[in-house]
């Protein structure tokens, strides 16, 4: 498998882990944003349901292009054996940052808040300005940039991706990852958020990620060397 495919499978796992948060936090957005537009009643409600997660995973895997191609310049000139074990170290930060978002230990990173909090403004700005059918487009869009700490985490391994191509496909992978109960919470799946969304279980699924990503350090040197080919 190409880099560029273990990225995309690194994100989807990554949104896989994610989606329980995802739920509880996105379940009520889409909710709304369903109900603004008119619920399952409303002609052509599947597409507009489209069009917004297809929003958000596009501006996941922007933002995953703009980490990937930055992180290309800052890490791409790094020796095999070196650049594995950075990528192995920000992979556990990635999944460990999940887990502590799930338990409710993660902080705030204003930074981050105040930089998504400026491209959503300026995709409101031009809302109005385009056809009614690429609204939730936008709309989705503006929801993907909404500061959450999974999205943090896994722009983190976009960071290390090598390119922004591969950036794009770790984010893409993230967003493609929360589809399905993000997707079942804007279908009205009410029952789905009550059973899965309850603090013990995210609390103890953070937990077990938490140790998958200090287990994942525990690789010794002469493996890597081993796994690099040097």
């Amino acid at each position: 498998m190409t880099f560029a495919g273990l990225g995309l499978m690194g994100g989807l796992a990554l949104g896989l882990a994610s989606s329980l948060h995802c739920l509880g936090m996105c379940g009520g957005i889409v909710s709304s944003l369903m109900l603004a537009g008119g619920g399952r009643r409303a002609p052509g409600w599947a597409g507009r349901l489209a069009r917004l997660q297809g929003g958000r995973v596009l501006a996941y895997s922007l933002l995953g292009a703009l980490c990937g191609g930055l992180g290309g310049a800052v890490f791409g000139h790094l020796a095999g054996p070196v650049l594995f074990l950075v990528l192995r170290s920000v992979a556990a930060l990635s999944l460990g940052w999940v887990g502590l978002t799930l338990t409710g230990l993660a902080p705030r990173v204003p930074l981050a808040e105040r930089g998504l909090a400026l491209g959503a403004a300026g995709l409101r700005r031009v809302q109005a300005l385009v056809p009614a059918v690429l609204a939730p487009v936008l709309t989705g869009m503006i929801w993907g940039l909404m500061p959450c700490g999974m999205v943090y985490g896994a722009l983190a391994f976009a960071l290390v991706s090598g390119s922004a191509l591969g950036g794009g496909l770790v984010m893409a992978g993230f967003g493609l990852g929360t589809l399905l109960p993000v997707s079942a919470a804007g279908a009205g799946v009410a029952w789905l958020g009550q059973r899965a969304t309850g603090p013990r279980m995210q609390a103890a699924l953070g937990v077990v990620l938490m140790g998958g990503a200090a287990a994942s350090l525990w690789v010794s040197p002469e493996a890597v060397r081993a796994l690099c080919g040097g």
